[in-house]
């Protein structure tokens, strides 16, 4: 399943559209066993970052994009584009959810923190906070989820939203599958 795919049935469910769009996949579930419906069941949105430079949020939401998940750091590394990506999406009536790409080799906490700080509050109809697994960087996979556990928990324990979990399906077997279903 792709990631865009991903976050479409993710945020559909949140969005309640009708069944057809499925619920959020469970792990390990093949991806040609979700359904994503065409037409005005299925949400579009994107995925940025400051590798998309400036961007023309009335476009984007003139072009059909309902959500967008911004990037806020990449570890520790903050995204300089983040600030302004937030505040454009809000002002074009985009639906926002902010990501942290997720560096094993950081402190989770620390990096929860400075994610936590440069996200701000939450407000009515912002997507949860996001974790992007996509990389090892040289740690083990017990180590990968307990650190990926305690950001987490960390994360919903400060805004009182259960985050979502941004992985490729191919990169979670490496993990060892950990069971995260309390996560969407």
């Amino acid at each position: 399943m792709s990631a865009s795919r991903t976050y479409i049935v993710a945020v559909a469910a949140l969005l309640a559209l009708p069944a057809c769009v499925g619920a959020p996949p469970e792990v390990d579930v093949a991806a040609d066993a979700v359904t994503v419906c065409p037409g005005p069941s299925t949400v579009q949105g994107i995925d940025v970052s400051e590798f998309q430079g400036s961007i023309n949020w009335s476009a984007v939401k003139a072009a059909g994009k309902q959500f967008a998940f911004i990037r806020v750091s990449d570890g520790t590394y903050q995204d300089p584009k983040f600030a302004t990506n937030w505040a454009g999406a809000k002002a074009a009536g985009v639906l926002r959810g902010a990501y942290q790409f997720f560096r094993a080799s950081d402190d989770p906490i620390t990096i929860a923190d400075q994610f936590l700080a440069k996200m701000g509050t939450l407000g009515t109809g912002d997507l949860p906070p996001t974790l992007d697994v996509e990389v090892t960087d040289g740690q083990s996979a017990a180590t990968i989820r307990s650190r990926m556990e305690a950001w987490l928990a960390h994360v919903e324990q400060k805004t009182g939203r259960i985050p979502f979990i941004y992985v490729s399906p191919g990169f979670w077997p490496d993990l060892g599958s950990p069971n995260e279903s309390h996560y969407r």
